[in-house]
């Protein structure tokens, strides 16, 4: 599959600030990299952070560090799942 590159527009005071965001589709999920970061088997600009759907629920596998093969935080998402709010619920109403 073909990666996308995505840049941020780049910020008036330091230039050197701008992010350059790729993703790459995979097999299972969305592979999300940054210029100038990697992951533990990549030579250069790999990806560390993997978007993917499993067994019905999203979540965010990051690998914050290059020495680990595993990654180092697993974030579930369902709680942003919109079809888990109950009817009248406003969005922007957080309950801990």
């Amino acid at each position: 599959m073909q990666e996308l590159t995505v840049k941020a527009p780049e910020d008036p005071i330091e230039s050197s600030q701008q992010i350059v965001v790729r993703l790459l589709p995979g097999a299972y999920g969305l592979w999300i990299g940054v210029d100038g970061y990697t992951d533990s088997c990549s030579e250069d600009n790999g990806h560390f952070m993997l978007l993917e759907k499993w067994e019905g629920r999203l979540s965010l596998k990051v690998w914050a560090n290059l020495k680990c093969e595993d990654p180092t935080h697993v974030i579930d998402l369902e709680g942003c799942n919109m079809a888990s709010l109950p009817l009248g619920t406003v969005v922007g109403e957080c309950s801990k």
